[in-house]
């Protein structure tokens, strides 16, 4: 993969269909967003997340490594080029992954630590309420999630990390623990609102190191390494007494999944990692009638004419309603459902490309809410200074 700046993308997802009854088929510019202090290698475009009318963008190595997250809210007249509302600020890397609550009230993101403290390698998740006059101004987390579970070393619960769309849950992970054995760990918020705690309500062994988590209701999808070098991809039931486990996705065809995942009540999608050279593969499964069980995909995506290699394409995945958004940097892709349901296509509906001269990695990060979409392109920048860019394309 080249170039990336972090191991992760964070997609968050709304799970607001398209106003219009008829499937679009075309996607439209309509400006992109800026941000007004970024300095070289800042990777603005890192990640976003976007619900209702409140967008938010990282820049995980700005102000001078501490990073940052910038807030846009939708100017009345509709999504354009904008300026933010406000200004994010937390410790080193903030912003390597970010989630939203569906309201546009909560935003979650990755803290880590420079110096000292809480142990080697600490990270955690800094959580931001937005206050009663709106998001504006510079803004420091109103809470730390700490994880203090378990964790000789430190905390590592912000590398992998699922906000719930009603902003009242947290689940992360201990990543890549020296025992084969990892954890799930819930952090629900306190009836008196978010507060920076050390211990979560409940703590659920996993069998193996987990690399992703997407929560959607009690709906929880963990992606994690089942074998030396393969990764499987489970899904869960939280319940009162802990966690309840539904179904066991594989692929077909013996690939192993990757980095972009997407979830919303109906669909799981899936990165699967094809090699270094060659067009890439989405691995999307439809939810049975029946309720989620073990079973292989219903559709595989992928683009024909895609310059994007096995391991870009699908690095970043945001799905609303019936369409599909697949970042495979230097390109993004859109796809549309169709009447009879998802099947299997190399063909997209809409390709999109930056026209930056400078782009690098568009589609690096990507985001969608109902028919509007972020695209991230964290490496665009003259002379590789990396400042970044993000974009704002609708769906007509």
């Amino acid at each position: 993969m080249r170039n990336r700046p972090f191991s992760r993308v964070l997609v968050t997802l709304s799970l607001t269909i398209l106003a219009s009854a008829a499937i679009a088929q075309s996607v439209t510019q309509l400006g992109q967003f800026t941000a007004p202090d970024l300095y070289y290698q800042s990777y603005f475009g890192q990640a976003a997340a976007i619900a209702g009318n409140t967008a938010v963008v990282s820049a995980p190595s700005n102000e001078y490594g501490g990073g940052a997250m910038y807030v846009y809210e939708k100017p009345a007249g509709g999504w354009t080029t904008v300026t933010p509302a406000a200004e994010l600020f937390g410790d080193c890397n903030t912003g390597g992954r970010v989630a939203i609550s569906a309201d546009g009230s909560t935003i979650a993101a990755t803290g880590a630590q420079c110096y000292g403290g809480l142990g080697f390698g600490a990270t955690w998740i800094n959580v931001y309420v937005r206050p009663t006059g709106g998001w504006q101004g510079t803004l420091y987390p109103t809470a730390m999630i700490v994880n203090a579970n378990n964790q000789p070393n430190g905390s590592s619960c912000g590398n992998n990390f699922a906000l719930s769309s009603d902003g009242k849950t947290i689940v992360c992970s201990d990543e890549f623990g020296w025992s084969r054995t990892s954890h799930l760990y819930f952090f629900d918020r306190p009836s008196t609102g978010w507060a920076s705690t050390t211990r979560s309500n409940l703590s659920v062994s996993v069998s193996n190191p987990v690399f992703q988590i997407l929560l959607n209701g009690s709906t929880v999808t963990v992606e994690s390494l089942s074998g030396q070098s393969l990764r499987s991809v489970q899904v869960f039931q939280r319940t009162a007494g802990g966690m309840k486990q539904l179904a066991n996705l594989t692929t077909s065809d013996g690939v192993q999944f990757g980095f972009g995942m997407a979830v919303d009540s109906q669909t799981i999608v899936m990165q699967g990692i094809v090699g270094n050279s060659g067009p890439g593969k989405v691995y999307l499964y439809s939810k049975p009638s029946s309720g989620w069980t073990s079973a292989t995909e219903t559709a595989q995506i992928t683009a024909a004419s895609s310059t994007s290699t096995g391991l870009e394409f699908g690095y970043s995945i945001a799905k609303s309603g019936k369409a599909l958004l697949v970042g495979g940097a230097p390109a993004a892709y859109v796809y549309f459902e169709p009447a009879g349901g998802w099947q299997t296509t190399s063909q997209p509906n809409v390709t999109l490309v930056s026209t930056d001269p400078y782009q690098m990695n568009f589609g690096g990060a990507v985001a969608m809410q109902g028919p509007t979409m972020v695209i991230g392109d964290p490496l665009e920048g003259q002379n590789y200074n990396y400042n970044g860019a993000a974009y704002i394309y609708q769906a007509q």
